[in-house]
């Protein structure tokens, strides 16, 4: 992962948008103007601070992924309308667009492009009404379908995220393929036939692709990417309405909460592969509990709450935001951790020195 921690208080507020195959319907963002003293200041300096130092690192060092910062900046828009912020991310829109553009006649190229971009798009046209990058989505998302799928091409991404963006797509647009082909991504992993390649050709358990996803019982693997996959798995169980997707996405979530997650809501405890220990191994000098697993921690349980109205996923939530998530960034917003101790040591605040290209900015904006 090459993101990093500016997306998240932004994409927290963002994960309550629409969903269509929700049991419960949240607010939309633009309909809703946090006030109160605690939040609203961390909104204000992730506005005016955070994303801002988020792109000047993108062009000095150019390694965030910029829909990620395009994702942050269209909810912040939706919000607070800023014509200079949106008049810098048209430029990185165009640069989005032009590098997937040349990519459509490649579907292999496009699949690996399309996760992030697809969200991005989706959140640009939700908060400007600008189409341009909404439409080369589209025509990445054909491509895609056109030469993946039942009786086609299949595909194992080693970082999850397409699903999420294919969703995302569905969301948008009201079209049943484009869920269905998310579908059909997450019930490849786990199959033979497809020849793994990269960082864990020799251990699949690292991307959640060791079993099929309905035969898998624990939270296992790289903790961002596991939980890249029980986002999509959520949604996808809601729309089908299989009872046996919600059977094993219920299992997977109780070994999660109950045996490998912290008090502090973080999960991902071992720093070897950034990954979920044993059950129970929750170390509290060694362990690494990445903010962006926390994220995703928290977007994972807003899918349960939105289809099962259980407040179990809401008090999980509000333990993540508030411990496992928070100090991810600076009081001051132009600073960020990758990992949450569970204990204090004496160099514990060294990781918050500056907004690092390599860390995960982008996921805390």
């Amino acid at each position: 992962m090459r993101s990093g921690s500016v997306f998240i208080l932004t994409a927290i507020l963002a994960a309550c948008s629409l969903h269509a195959a929700a049991t419960l319907r949240p607010v939309p963002l633009a309909d809703v103007d946090v006030t109160g003293e605690f939040w609203a200041p961390r909104i204000e300096i992730n506005r005016t601070v955070s994303i801002q130092h988020c792109f000047r690192q993108f062009e000095s060092t150019g390694r965030f992924d910029s829909p990620r910062l395009i994702e942050a900046a269209a909810y912040m828009l939706s919000r607070q309308k800023d014509p200079a912020l949106e008049t810098y991310v048209d430029g990185l829109v165009d640069r989005e667009v032009a590098n997937v553009e040349r990519r459509l006649s490649s579907p292999e190229q496009v699949i690996r492009v399309s996760g992030y971009f697809f969200e991005a798009a989706v959140a640009w046209h939700r908060a400007t009404g600008k189409r341009k990058m909404l439409g080369t989505a589209l025509k990445a998302i054909e491509a895609i379908d056109a030469a993946y799928g039942p009786g086609k091409k299949t595909y194992i991404a080693g970082h999850e995220g397409l699903e999420i963006g294919l969703l995302a797509m569905y969301r948008e647009t009201g079209e049943n393929r484009y869920w269905k082909l998310a579908k059909f991504f997450l019930d490849e992993r786990g199959k033979d036939d497809y020849p793994r390649q990269g960082e864990y050709a020799l251990d699949r358990t690292y991307a959640q692709d060791h079993q099929p996803v309905l035969q898998q019982t624990e939270a296992v693997g790289h903790a961002v990417r596991a939980t890249y996959l029980y986002i999509p798995f959520a949604e996808v169980a809601a729309l089908s309405g299989l009872p046996e997707y919600q059977g094993a996405l219920d299992r997977i979530w109780q070994d999660a909460v109950y045996r490998k997650t912290y008090v502090t809501g973080s999960i991902g405890s071992i720093r070897f592969h950034e990954q979920f220990g044993a059950p129970y191994e929750l170390p509290n000098l060694s362990g690494w509990s990445e903010t962006c697993a926390s994220y995703g921690n928290f977007v994972w349980n807003h899918r349960m709450f939105l289809q099962q109205r259980d407040a179990r996923y809401v008090d999980l939530m509000e333990r993540v935001l508030y411990n496992g998530f928070l100090d991810g960034v600076s009081l001051e917003g132009d600073a960020s951790s990758t990992r949450t101790r569970s204990a204090p040591t004496a160099t514990t605040n060294a990781s918050h020195g500056s907004i690092r290209p390599a860390a995960r900015p982008t996921w805390c904006a």
